[in-house]
């Protein structure tokens, strides 16, 4: 007579099938390659075939001090040698009063002056 606890074969076999299919695979390492310019700003990246280029961010004067790389959420703000300095998220509600706007934007200073790595 077989104990009320066992599992018969078929069951413990559909079990280990399920279990494995749950397993997830192991992790895929993305390697990008910065792309930069004659002045030695990264102006964006490759990322195996995939080719993304940043869009320079300007002051006043018109000096590029800055890019942008575009996301589904808005945008990464980065500095000129390709660190991540803040973000830039679009904001959809202000878009029916005033459709210019390119959404809120975000810089993170570092204690010493400069921008923080991130």
């Amino acid at each position: 007579m077989r104990p009320d606890w066992a599992m018969p074969k078929s069951a413990l076999a559909f079990t280990v099938l399920l279990l494995t299919a749950c397993a997830s695979p192991a992790p895929v390492q993305r390697v990008t390659q910065p792309i930069t310019n004659e002045q030695g700003h990264v102006i964006g990246h490759r990322q195996g075939d995939a080719v993304t280029y940043y869009t320079p961010r300007l002051d006043q004067n018109g000096a590029v001090v800055g890019y942008e790389e575009r996301v589904p959420e808005g945008a990464v703000i980065r500095n000129l040698a390709g660190r991540k300095i803040g973000v830039r998220y679009s904001d959809l509600r202000g878009r029916n009063t005033n459709a210019n706007k390119d959404g809120i934007s975000i810089m993170v200073p570092s204690a010493a002056g400069g921008t923080a790595q991130q």
